[in-house]
C-alpha cells in the first residue's frame, strides 16, 4: 500500500491532494473487492463525505 506523500504531475491535468495506491493480487481480486457488500457501507460512508477518483488499474510484474 501507498498511502499520501509527495506527488509530482509531469503529464496531463491530474491534481491528487491525497494518494492512496493499495495492491492485489489481480485485477479480478480488486474488482471483487470494490463491489463486495463487505466493503459496501465503507463505501458508501467515503463517497458520502469525499469527493474523489478511484482506478482499477492492472499492472505488470516488476
Amino acid at each position: 500500500m501507498v498511502l499520501g506523500g509527495k506527488t509530482r504531475v509531469v503529464e496531463g491535468s491530474v491534481t491528487p491532494s491525497y494518494l492512496v495506491m493499495i495492491q492485489f493480487p489481480s485485477f479480478e481480486m480488486a474488482e471483487n473487492w470494490y463491489d463486495s457488500n463487505e466493503y459496501k457501507d465503507l463505501k458508501a460512508l467515503r463517497l458520502s463525505a469525499t469527493t474523489s477518483t478511484g482506478v482499477i488499474m492492472e499492472g505488470l510484474p516488476v
